[in-house]
């Protein structure tokens, strides 16, 4: 006869064994059913119709808003407007982003004509945060610009057009 402690011991280790064998088991795949060949009717069990899918929550929707202007004061466009002086020496393309749910990035793609001017990447860090880029503008540098606002993977959220003249 064992003594308590030995037969608790002699319990735990016969468990412990018996997991060993059993989890292994369990983490096996089941193997593929072939395809059925046969015409036979199908099982009663298989015409239960499944639990209808339940819609993925999507992410909301980025709003984002694109001001090109002269200054910026306390985070917000000053001087706003789609046609500038050739002698305005700087604009500044201030961008408000709506709804991010994590931190990420934007980049401003400043065009001239269909020439890129300037690249510049931008963080944004909470659901509602206001960024701005700049860009120096030549008195030479007349006619169509436009700025692309784009996602930190790469894709289009925006696009702002202004003339200098």
């Amino acid at each position: 006869m064992l003594s308590p402690k030995r037969a608790l011991w002699a319990t735990l280790m016969m468990a412990s064994f018996g997991l060993l064998l059993i989890v292994p088991c369990l983490a096996q795949e089941a193997p593929e059913k072939p395809e059925a060949v046969s015409e036979e009717p199908e099982s009663p069990l298989e015409k239960i119709p499944e639990a209808p899918q339940t819609p993925k929550e999507e992410a909301p929707a980025l709003t984002v808003i694109a001001t090109m202007c002269t200054e910026i004061q306390d985070r917000e466009p000053v001087g706003a407007g789609q046609t500038f002086p050739a002698a305005v020496g700087k604009l500044y393309c201030h961008t408000l982003v709506e709804g991010c749910q994590d931190s990420t990035k934007v980049t401003h793609v400043w065009y001239y004509g269909e020439k890129k001017m300037a690249e510049v990447t931008l963080p944004v860090t909470s659901q509602r945060w206001r960024t701005w880029s700049s860009k120096q503008i030549l008195e030479s540098w007349t006619g169509d610009w436009h700025v692309d606002i784009l996602a930190q993977d790469k894709t289009a959220l925006t696009s702002t057009s202004f003339q200098i003249q």
